[in-house]
Formats: structure tokens, C-alpha cells, sequence
């Protein structure tokens, strides 16, 4: 406190020698002037005053001027506007408009699910986004986007507090972003393309078919990458905004803070370093600009942390802060505004390859399975887009222990049992009741209830089919019989005990240890004694 005290002291000190020292120059010019000295004292005295308001810092750490100006544009709004393009086959895309610019934004994701290897020092997501193509969309002769923006939200825990709080202590400082949303958005300024323009058309017309063309050349760009995408209509931008808020609004404790990247500092380790830091949701806006300079781009990051506390320190060292009202942040990241110049971010012309060894996921890595010979450990999206449908062999111990997890992370889960009282007891312990359903088997849920799961859960028969919005886990608790057919992820326990998974996904077969934590077996028990153990 001491110390504080000595440092804001300082400060104020400065700010005043400062004040003093302008005003006792402005004095001196206005006598050399020939100004009354009763005036000149008065015009110093004036300035001096000025000098300490506007350099007085704000609680955010902001000047009088950087705040007056964030409130100016707060209140003189955004002067785009989110329109429609309609075309044959009742096909509409929503685009933003300004006047020079139209933007479009699509979301991606992957077409199956996989395992993702997840460390400290390097990650290996299942599905990566192939930047490599998209550059070569900015490189495009005739019709050159003028930009290429890819914004990914992601959020390491779920909402239910038991089980994040232990999912949480499981992982540690792992860059696990469980469950990740990523857009990319294509931005063509009509002013630099007005021959391709014309030859469509002109006018507003003209604009919008030759976006389109763009637009429809980075979507292809995508194909046969193991990534779909799906464009977005005018309806759907608010949505997105709402999503990318995480819960921030006038009033309420979360808030969000800001920083700024140089392209030469963005890479990989350093999207790992921030995606380890633990916060309610983060979201990260890598810009692509095209650059003169053959095998070269420009690169720009920005990049948001949502809590309910300010970070101590910034999650990257050579970051800058946005000092910026909180609407406006979270305005400046939202996908359909992301193509908008930004001097806030400065661009830097680095090599096509670095850009390409950044390795951005398209999803998120889903939860913690175990850890691989190595002792790295292994996710996967147990569910959520890309994973219909998964198979379970294994004692009750691992069944439990992936709900939980599941629940640990965002989802909502239902399951249908004749175990209630082992499925039950898990439910109580949770926090929110939402997060965690039990049903009998008899009980024929409407397929218009069941969609408001994430997860479906069919413990020990089949009678339930599966859900077409939700991902539907089937449990065998006995080592005999085959496994049915057409899963994107299963997972067997050797004999039903034991720590030993064998997980078969898109990215292949392969061994893994279970691991846990003391915290975790509280919720969901303890494992069967080892096969040799039971038999002594």
C-alpha cells in the first residue's frame, strides 16, 4: 500500500511540474506578445489547469481525450448496415455495407471429429484451418479481397461450478479450449475492384455479385480440408454478437479487456500461451492482408479476455492494451465487422509460411480423455458439431468420469438409465441441475425435448434413437460382444477395468492412461479393483 501510495504520488507530482511548466511558458509568450500581464497571468493559470484535466487518467487508464473520444463514437454508432443478398434456390447471405466495403462472414467447423494432443510447449489440433488456401484467395488477380479475417471464441469451462472448478484444477495451465467458434469473413472494397464491378453490372448490384464471386472462391478454398462452412444471414450477425459478448452487458460484473498484436509477434506458441489463460471466454482475431511481395503477407492479431477481474498482467508480454470503451471492443472482434481498417492493430509483411505454421484450430479440443505414452495429454469432442454418435465400452468409473467431464466443459446431458440411483447421485452433486438429467428408459422423451441437450446419453440398452441435434453416447458396462458400427469415436476399457482406454477416432487408434484428480473421484467414485486384486 506503502509502495502505491509513492507511485501515484509521483505521478501526480509530475502531472502538476508539467501543468506549471506549460503555464509559465504560455505566460512568458503572452507578455512577449504585448498581453496585459493581469491577462497573460490568466491565460497560464488557464492552460495549466487544461494540462491536468487531460492528462489525468481514467479509471481504465485512459486520457480525457481517448475516453471523450470512445463515448463520440459510442454514441455516433456504426454507420454500416447489414442488408440481404438474395439469390436463385431461396439461398440469401447477409453482408455488412458501408458505403465502400462489403463484408461477409462464414462460420467453420469440422466434418468429423478427432483427438487433439494438447502441451505446453505445442499443440496438435485434429483440424487445422487451412491458411495456406486462404492466402492464395488474397492473391487472386482480377477480384483480390482486400482482406481475410478469422475470429475464434473460445471457452475453457462450462458454466455448471462443481464440475468446471475441478475441470479446471484436471487440466491446470494446458492450452485446453474445450469448445471453440470460428468465422471467417471476406471484406471487398468496391473502390479497388470498380473494373470487376462494372463488368458485373455496376452499381450496388454490380458490387454484390462480384463479393459473391469472392466470397464463393474463399468458401471453395476450404474444400477437401476435413472443414466445412456454412455463410451466415443478415439475421444471424446479432447472434454471433451475442455469442461473442459472453456475457458481458451495462451493469453486470463480467467484463472484457483487450491487446493488440504486431504480425511479427503472432505465432504459435503465442496462441497457446494465451489460450492458456484461464477466463470465462477469450476470442482472438487474426487479420490477413494481401502484400506486393510474392510469398509474403500482412499479418495483424487482436485479441479479448472475458472476466469478471482484469488479468494482472497481460497474457502476452508484448502485447498492447486497447484502452477502449467495453462496447466498442467487443464491437471491433465481432466477425462482421472484423474486415474495417483498425490502427489500433498495425500490419506487419511476414512470410506465407509463418502464417501457415500457426496451426489455427477450427475447433475446440473437447475434454481431457488420459494421456498417451509421451504423457501428453488427449482430448476429444465427445460432442457438438462433428460428433453424432459415440460408443462406450468400460465400468461405470469411465462412464461417469466422461459425463462429468462433459458437463465440466459446457454440456447439457441427458441421460437414460436403469441405474438411477449410481446417475442420480452424480446429478445431486452438481451445481446447476440443468446441467445433468436422468431418465428411465420407459419414459419416451419427444424428440423436440431431447433437443435441448448436447449430449444424450443410452446407458445399457438401445431403445432410445438418437437425437439428429444432439450427440448420443451408447454405455456397455460388459467386455463381451462387438461394438456396433458407425461411430465417430469410440472408446473401449479392456475388460470393463483397468486404466487403459483404447480410443479409435478419424485420426486413428491409439492408447491411452487415465489419469484424475482427488477432486474429481469425490463426484464420481472410484475405479474397480484391478482384475488380480479381486480375485486375492
Amino acid at each position: 500500500m506503502m509502495r502505491q501510495y509513492f507511485v501515484v504520488s509521483n505521478v501526480v507530482s509530475a502531472r502538476v511540474v508539467t501543468a506549471e511548466l506549460v503555464g509559465l511558458v504560455v505566460f512568458l509568450l503572452a507578455g512577449v506578445a504585448g498581453i496585459d500581464v493581469a491577462w497573460s497571468a490568466a491565460l497560464g493559470a488557464s492552460v495549466a489547469v487544461a494540462v491536468m484535466i487531460l492528462s489525468r487518467r481514467g479509471m481504465a487508464g485512459r486520457r480525457l481525450p481517448a475516453r471523450m473520444r470512445d463515448r463520440w463514437a459510442r454514441d455516433r454508432g456504426d454507420r454500416s448496415r447489414v442488408t440481404s443478398l438474395s439469390f436463385e434456390r431461396s439461398r440469401s447471405i447477409g453482408v455488412r455495407w458501408d458505403g465502400r466495403r462489403l463484408s461477409g462472414t462464414m462460420e467453420v467447423s469440422p466434418i468429423v471429429s478427432g483427438t487433439s494432443v494438447i502441451g505446453r510447449g505445442a499443440s496438435v489440433p485434429d483440424v487445422r484451418l487451412p491458411l495456406d488456401r486462404l492466402q492464395s484467395a488474397l492473391a487472386h488477380h482480377d477480384l483480390r479481397p482486400v482482406s481475410i479475417d478469422i475470429s475464434s471464441h473460445g471457452r475453457r469451462l462450462g458454466i455448471d461450478k462443481h464440475a468446471a472448478d475441478v475441470y479446471a484444477r484436471l487440466i491446470g495451465p494446458l492450452p485446453a479450449v474445450a469448445v471453440r467458434s470460428t468465422f471467417v469473413t471476406v471484406t471487398v472494397d468496391v473502390a479497388r475492384t470498380a473494373d470487376a464491378v462494372t463488368r458485373r453490372g455496376g452499381g450496388f448490384d454490380g458490387a454484390a455479385k462480384a463479393f459473391t464471386v469472392a466470397l464463393g472462391r474463399v468458401e471453395r478454398a476450404l474444400w477437401g480440408t476435413g472443414v466445412q462452412s456454412r455463410i451466415l444471414t443478415a439475421s444471424e450477425f446479432s447472434a454471433v454478437a451475442r455469442y461473442f459478448a459472453a456475457g458481458v452487458r451495462s451493469g453486470g460484473t463480467r467484463r472484457v479487456f483487450g491487446w493488440s498484436l504486431r504480425g511479427r509477434e503472432v505465432d504459435a506458441a503465442a496462441l497457446g500461451q494465451l489460450w492458456a489463460t484461464p477466463c470465462a471466454a477469450s476470442t482472438v482475431t487474426v487479420a490477413l492482408r494481401h502484400s506486393e511481395y510474392d510469398g509474403h503477407v500482412r499479418l495483424s492479431a487482436m485479441y479479448t479476455v472475458t472476466d469478471d477481474v482484469e488479468p494482472d498482467h497481460p497474457p502476452l508480454s508484448k502485447s498492447v492494451p486497447l484502452h477502449a470503451y467495453w462496447r466498442r471492443l467487443l464491437r471491433s472482434q465481432e466477425p462482421s465487422r472484423t474486415g474495417a481498417d483498425n490502427e489500433s492493430t498495425p500490419l506487419d509483411r511476414v512470410l506465407g509460411s509463418s502464417v501457415n505454421a500457426l496451426a489455427l484450430p477450427v475447433a475446440g479440443c473437447g475434454q481431457l480423455i488420459g494421456s498417451d505414452a509421451t504423457g501428453r495429454a488427449v482430448c476429444a469432442r465427445l460432442w457438438g458439431t462433428g460428433t453424432s454418435t459415440v460408443h462406450v465400452r468400460g465400468e461405470l468409473f469411465l462412464a461417469r468420469q466422461l459425463v462429468f467431464r462433459a458437463v465440466g466443459v459446457g454440456a447439457t446431458v441427458l441421460v437414460s438409465t436403469e441405474r438411477h440411483v449410481e446417475w442420480r447421485q452424480l446429478a445431486r452433486s452438481l451445481a446447476d441441475p440443468r446441467s445433468l438429467t436422468v431418465t428411465d428408459p420407459s419414459e419416451r422423451l419427444s424428440g423436440i425435448a431431447a433437443q435441448g441437450f448436447d449430449l444424450v446419453v443410452v446407458d445399457g440398452h438401445s431403445s432410445r434413437p438418437p437425437s439428429p441435434s444432439s450427440t448420443t453416447m451408447y454405455l456397455r458396462d460388459t467386455p463381451d460382444g462387438a461394438m456396433p458400427d458407425a461411430a465417430d469415436i469410440t472408446i473401449v476399457q479392456p475388460g470393463c477395468r483397468g486404466e487403459d482406454v483404447v480410443v479409435t477416432s478419424r485420426s486413428g487408434t491409439e492408447m491411452l492412461t487415465l489419469v484424475t484428480v482427488g477432486q474429481e473421484t469425490t463426484f464420481i467414485g472410484r475405479p474397480r479393483p484391478p482384475a488380480e486384486l479381486q480375485r486375492g
